[in-house]
Order: C-alpha cells, then structure tokens, then sequence
C-alpha cells in the first residue's frame, strides 16, 4: 500500500521536517530570485522546463508527489544499544580501508544468478555462510534507476558445513545481511557460489521488506519497496537503498561477527581492525 497524493500544506510540512531548514530558506530564496530573472525571459523558461524533465530533476520532484515516511537511519538506532566496546569495535569497523574489509573468493562456479539460488559466500577464511538470491536481473525499473538489472540477495546466519542438502529451511529471523541490491560481479569474482536453486515459497515471496533512502543533508530519510515506490507501512526488514559493493556485503557481515561473536563459535578476537583466530583454534 503506498501513499496517497498530499496538499501543498501538507508537502511543505514533510519537506520542512526531513530537510535542513537553512538549506530551504536558501532554496527559497533562489526560487524567488529565478522567477523575477526569468520573467518574461520566454527562452530561459524553456530551458528551465527542459531541465524540469531531467532524470536529476525528476528524481526531487517524486519526493513532492508522493507521501513520504521519514525515518531515522535504522542502523544508527541500532548501534545505539550496544555496550562500549561493541561500539567502539564498530566505530573501528566503519573506519577500515575498504582493501581490508573484503569478502574471500571461492571456487569459480560460471552461473549468473536467477530467483531462488541458494549460494555460499566466504567472509573470513574457511567460514562460510548461506545466502538466497530473492530476485534476479530487475528489469522492470526505470533503465535510468541504478538497481536496473540487479538481484536482490540475502544471507543467513546458517553456517555451509560442506554438505548440499536437498532442501534447505532458511529463518529470516536470523539474516546477518538483510534484502541488499547487488550485481553479477559478486558471481563473476566467484564471491558468491550457487550450490542449488529452490523455488521461492509463498512466504518469500510475500516477504516484507523495504529500502532506506536518506532525504536531504542525511536528516532522515524515506522508505522505498523494490519498486522505488514509497511505503506507507514500514516493513519488518529495512536495508540502504543502494547497490552493494564487496567490501559493502563484507563490512555488513563483520559487523553481525562484532555484535554476536557465536557466529564464528567465538573462535576469533578483533584486534587492530581485523580478525584473528584465538591461539587455541589454530
């Protein structure tokens, strides 16, 4: 369900409320300044209408068109409820150089990724973990939208042990990367290796979920489905609405490490921005 049509009021309340309000005085201003330059200016009033029909341009105006949830970055929240050292650990985390978070490449497996993959995916060495590709090669969006032709996947907290079963019975209570756009590179790199593919079930296909956008200056933001249609609920999975990276998907799942240190049996410290396996486990 999405979000009905609103009236200038109510526009400028939200517009009011996720922005800076310098920054609106300021665009106010301009306003004001290019409607008393452009008067009369038949020629400069085209331009200004070419411009308005822009991808760039189109892009601020949906925000106006639609009603908008604006939200607090989830992840901030989250972070939050941590004890000190699990915050300072993240904070180290978030500093780290992008070539030393990254995910382990595994074995070439040559497949381009379709709905209902099951794969595996190796964060630290010899730890492998579970992912499903939700939805591959998103070709409905606008072929300007930058998840055009991306998959969405997530990854579980449900270890490979080296086995393949015949089937596979995944909690999304338990995922240590939520609904995430990515590209075929994490398959070309063989980051990511399909081992079966499973139709998805009614409950993933229904599955609730929505993407993070930030509004102006990061203060707050809106909530998009796959879509790029603004929710009016929000869903039970929130991730940023942007394609991952592999150091992205890797800082992702270093974090879950940090916060829950059982996902690797707690079998590694982290020390000096990286993890290591304790004396006894090597």
């Amino acid at each position: 369900m999405y979000k009905q049509e609103l009236d200038a009021t109510d526009i400028f309340e939200l517009f009011w409320k996720g922005t800076d309000r310098l920054a609106i005085t300021f665009l106010l201003i301009l306003v004001i300044i290019f409607c008393i330059v452009l008067k009369n200016r038949k020629e400069e009033v085209k331009y200004l209408v070419e411009m308005i029909n822009s991808r760039i341009v189109y892009e601020f105006l949906k925000v106006f068109k639609k009603r908008v949830e604006f939200v607090a970055n989830p992840s901030v929240k989250r972070d939050e409820s941590y004890n000190c050292e699990t915050r300072e650990n993240l904070k180290k985390l978030s500093s780290l150089f992008n070539n030393k978070c990254r995910l382990e490449p595994i074995e070439c497996s040559n497949k381009l990724p379709k709905e209902g993959d099951v794969f595996i995916v190796q964060p630290l060495k010899d730890e492998y973990f579970y992912g499903k590709v939700l939805k591959a090669d998103i070709n409905y969006l606008d072929r300007m939208s930058p998840n055009y032709g991306k998959s969405i996947i997530v990854i579980f907290n449900h270890k490979y042990d080296g086995t393949v079963d015949d089937k596979y019975d995944f909690n999304y209570e338990e995922l240590i990367v939520g609904p995430s756009f990515v590209d075929n590179s994490f398959w070309g790199q063989n980051l990511f290796k399909v081992v079966a593919n499973e139709e998805l079930t009614e409950k993933e296909r229904n599955l609730e979920y929505g993407f993070f956008e930030y509004f102006f200056l990061k203060k707050g933001g809106y909530l998009l489905d796959y879509r790029g249609e603004y929710l009016l609920d929000k869903p039970k999975l929130i991730s940023s609405n942007h394609v991952r990276k592999n150091e992205d998907i890797a800082r992702m799942i270093w974090r879950e490490f940090l916060i829950n240190p059982e996902l690797l049996d707690n079998k590694y410290v982290f020390t000096k921005k990286v993890f290591k396996k304790k004396k006894q486990y090597k």
